[in-house]
């Protein structure tokens, strides 16, 4: 907003990566510190779908840049969840990043699918990544452990603690070489 006219123009995109950039930043050390202590939830009621997509568009910059294809399959008007929002697209963020950083330049396909199953609804975020070693699944979740060198462990850990917080559920599956999927159930609301 300081910036003059003309070095925005000459910026063009350069600007909103970087903003989105430092959103990120910003989410990653609250992340640090959130996941150490008990934070009251702000519920409200929202669209899962909605939810998705708002946290898609945090990391599109990431999709364009791998030049991924992002395939959507929403189960429409029906998925409304009583949920923190901020602290569902936090750990959704997190699925979305660690799929991005899993899958390669060229030939990427990320799918993310909403749908109800029973009284819940469902969602699915699948890669076409490297996958994750069977001897990794069990300690997916746990602080610290990471397989990323700069990787700080507490992405994974979070979001478990951010999806169990609202009474859900969140399980993976992962084939080395074929991908991974992480399935994510809340409770429909009433």
């Amino acid at each position: 907003m300081e910036l003059p006219e003309n070095i925005l123009e000459e910026s063009g995109d350069l600007i909103e990566v970087i903003q989105r950039n430092c959103n990120r930043i910003n989410q990653l050390v609250t992340q640090l510190l959130e996941s150490t202590r008990f934070t009251e939830l702000d519920i409200a009621n929202h669209s899962i779908n909605d939810l998705l997509d708002e946290s898609l568009e945090q990391v599109i910059d990431r999709v364009q840049m791998k030049n991924l294809e992002v395939k959507k399959d929403y189960q429409d008007e029906i998925c409304n969840i009583d949920v923190d929002a901020e602290k569902v697209k936090i750990a959704l963020i997190n699925l979305l990043v660690n799929a991005i950083e899993a899958m390669p330049e060229s030939g990427g396909k990320l799918f993310l699918k909403t749908y109800i199953k029973g009284k819940q609804c469902r969602v699915e975020l699948k890669d076409n990544g490297v996958g994750i070693p069977k001897e990794n699944l069990e300690r997916l979740f746990e602080p610290f452990f990471t397989s990323k060198e700069s990787g700080s462990g507490l992405g994974l850990t979070n979001t478990q603690n951010i999806i169990l917080s609202h009474g859900g559920s969140i399980r993976v599956k992962s084939e080395e070489g074929v991908g991974t999927t992480f399935l994510l159930s809340f409770n429909l609301s009433s």
